[in-house]
């Protein structure tokens, strides 16, 4: 009985440990890929391009059916249809028609079965080059979602990486609010012992219990961005609402590439998936565009077919009874007047070739203004962080010499509590400007096409 208990607590805490192991970015990544529904979609959407393409490219062989059908019927006669005869009942013209009439008449029941087989082959032979322009766009379309795809994961992966690093600046954010409110607090209890002994003006009381109350919602809010953005990386990566979420991974300093904007706009616009997209949208389009030009080519088809059938008059077939046709044929039909629609149809496909190119021109050019925007703002906000860094350990320095000065009793509380608003500003600041480097890199990363 006491085993079992024991073993019952080692699953317990077994489990337990488990809920709450920490989470690391690269595991954050692997679960997004692995269980997010969006991307889910996106590998269904290239398998179903993959089956269009095979579905179109397999018009190029022949067409082989086989048709048959078996009938058997059984006719009951009323008797009053029913008439004897005699040929030496003939006398005339009129006896011996009434008796003939009598041979055709059938006989009270009739049976009757039929049996029919045939195999028909029908072979594309020229379709004035649609066809295959068709197969040439399916694979192209097929191309087109891959890449898609690729883009899709690239944006997710970008998006965690920046859900997580976002989490760790809340948790940051949550900690050090939640330091300087205990502290605020404990400056406020120690001014108000002060200010009942007379040692300090009620100026300063206010101060405190002013900073107190201005914390205390700071804190709840941060909480509660913390909460919500909890929740929304938790259905990015797949993870329920009861599973809890502890981040392993911390926001730190990284080292931006060491690119000159000229050799980054040069890679962006060779590694970019949404140009490569643009140009195999112009490719198609011309393709469509050739494929309408041949709608005024004729179109030729090879048809073959053999049928084996037979027909009895009761319900016993032999091997004997049986018939063959066989055929084989070649037709062709040629648009000669179609009410000026096929020239439509060409002036459409024309015009849709046209804008596919200006929105391949203007996406490279908003791409190279893009890479510009991030490679500017990441160098900005290198040196955003380095200011910070100096502004953080100036506040420390700081609040170490006002804390010296009231411990040797030559400064006062409200020059200790200012040191210590500002320090707190200074943490605060500079983790959000390291969150705001990690996202530039990224986003720069992403622009030139390199893989986060």
């Amino acid at each position: 009985m006491h085993f079992k208990k024991h073993v019952t607590v080692i699953v317990l805490f077994s489990l337990l440990a488990v809920s709450l192991s920490a989470i690391t970015l690269t595991e954050s990544v692997d679960l997004a890929k692995k269980n997010n529904k969006q991307l889910k979609g996106d590998a269904e959407e290239v398998e179903r391009a993959e089956y269009l393409y095979r579905d179109v490219r397999g018009s190029l062989l022949p067409q082989i059916m086989l048709n048959g059908s078996v009938q058997a019927g059984k006719t009951y006669l009323p008797k009053s249809t029913q008439t004897g005869f005699s040929f030496n009942n003939v006398t005339d013209e009129s006896d011996l028609a009434n008796t003939l009439d009598a041979i055709l008449l059938p006989s009270e029941t009739k049976e009757e079965t039929s049996i029919a087989a045939q195999l028909k082959m029908q072979q594309l032979l020229f379709s004035g080059g649609k066809l295959i322009n068709g197969i040439r766009v399916a694979n192209k379309y097929r191309s087109l979602q891959k890449k898609n795809y690729e883009l899709k994961e690239e944006q997710l992966v970008f998006d965690v990486i920046d859900r997580y690093n976002q989490l760790v600046l809340l948790s940051e954010v949550v900690n050090i609010k939640t330091e300087a409110l205990a502290l605020a607090k404990e400056h406020l209890s120690r001014v108000q012992k002060l200010n009942e002994n007379g040692l300090v003006s009620e100026y300063d009381l206010l101060r405190a219990d002013l900073e107190v109350s201005k914390l205390e919602p700071d804190l709840e809010d941060a909480k509660n961005n913390f909460s919500l953005a909890k929740s929304n990386f938790r259905r990015l990566i797949g993870y329920s609402e009861e599973t809890e979420l502890t981040l392993e991974d911390e926001l730190k300093k990284i080292d931006i590439p060491e690119l000159s904007l000229e050799d980054a706009i040069k890679t962006g616009t060779e590694n970019r998936i949404e140009l490569y997209l643009s140009r195999l949208n112009v490719e198609m389009m011309e393709v469509k565009y050739n494929a309408e030009k041949g709608n005024y080519l004729p179109n030729v088809v090879l048809t073959a077919e053999a049928t084996k059938f037979t027909a009895s008059g009761d319900y016993s077939v032999h091997k004997d009874d049986f018939g063959t046709l066989y055929q084989a044929g070649i037709g062709f039909q040629i648009p000669l007047f179609t009410g000026l629609s096929n020239t439509s149809k060409i002036h459409q496909a024309k015009n849709e070739m046209r804008k596919a190119e200006y929105t391949k021109q203007d996406a490279e050019e908003l791409i190279r203004l893009e890479i510009s925007n991030n490679w500017l703002k990441m160098h900005a906000d290198l040196q955003t962080v380095n200011v910070q860094q100096k502004n953080i350990q100036t506040a420390e320095k700081g609040y170490q010499i006002a804390k010296s000065r009231y411990d040797n009793h030559v400064g006062i509380q409200l020059e200790m509590l200012d040191a210590q608003i500002q320090l707190n500003a200074a943490k605060v600041t500079y983790i959000q400007s390291l969150y705001q480097l990690n996202k530039s890199v990224n986003s720069f990363k992403k622009s030139i096409g390199q893989k986060l």
